[in-house]
């Protein structure tokens, strides 16, 4: 599918399959539950959904690849079927570890959002990634990466994301990316 970028806003409608979401106190943290979210984002008009099951608010402890897709693959799973009636529907996974995305593309996501593609806390000069298998996988995958830069982004200090970085060809910076 190709969204037709520029024609129009594309709508993202966020799920967040976390116990302890900032914005629905885990209201989705179950695959059923998620699935009806779905439902409603998309009757809403939503072009994408963007699957999260690694908190980011802040104070939130870091639950590691393991229990992050332990919650992700069977969401996602769940919203495959959604498919059918909505073929122009996209999936994007809101995760910074490349094992997660590599599973998740794999179990059928589309896109990969890794809000920590650019980690101003880290000291080096324009940021770093995470997880430097990141932007090699979303290469190999073709998958796109909207990425955003967040600042003050450790599990004690308050997370204040300073907008999309809008590169598309994986370079990790909007500047750097001759599509952006």
């Amino acid at each position: 599918m190709t969204l037709p970028w520029g024609a129009r806003a594309a709508v993202m409608g966020v799920i967040n399959i976390t116990p302890d979401s900032f914005s629905d106190g885990g209201r989705c943290s179950t695959p059923e539950r998620a699935l009806a979210q779905a439902r409603r984002l998309l009757a809403q008009g939503a072009d994408l959904l963007d699957l999260g099951a690694q908190s980011t608010r802040p104070g939130a402890l870091m639950v590691g690849p393991e229990e992050e897709l332990r919650r992700l693959l069977p969401v996602l799973e769940a919203l495959q079927p959604l498919r059918a009636q909505h073929p122009e529907l996209r999936l994007s996974i809101d995760t910074f570890e490349a094992a997660v995305a590599e599973a998740a593309l794999a179990a059928g996501g589309d896109w990969i959002n890794d809000v920590r593609g650019a980690n101003a806390t880290s000291g080096a000069p324009g940021g770093s990634l995470r997880d430097p298998a990141m932007f090699p996988l979303i290469a190999r995958a073709g998958s796109i990466s909207p990425s955003a830069w967040i600042q003050n982004a450790r599990a004690t200090t308050s997370a204040a994301c300073t907008g999309p970085a809008r590169c598309r060809c994986g370079s990790g910076s909007a500047s750097r990316c001759p599509r952006a």
